[in-house]
């Protein structure tokens, strides 16, 4: 599950292996400055994988973006 700035942006559930866009979430606006993007794996019988990338209105990859680990 994935949320952005305390709101839910996306839920892949059931016991499957991550796939390239297999889950993707409505469009989404990043606010100016600080945004907070959070996820949570369960880590059940099978497999865990996590990943995330930001894609343009056009679906290219966003650039010049920071991102802190806390």
């Amino acid at each position: 599950m994935w949320w952005l700035n305390g709101e839910e942006a996306l839920l892949l559930s059931g016991d499957r292996r991550m796939v390239k866009d297999d889950a993707m979430s409505p469009r989404l606006t990043l606010k100016k400055g600080r945004n907070i993007l959070r996820g949570a794996v369960i880590n059940g019988p099978g497999m865990s994988d996590f990943c995330v990338r930001f894609l343009d209105e056009k679906g290219n990859p966003v650039k010049n973006y920071s991102i802190k680990a806390q």
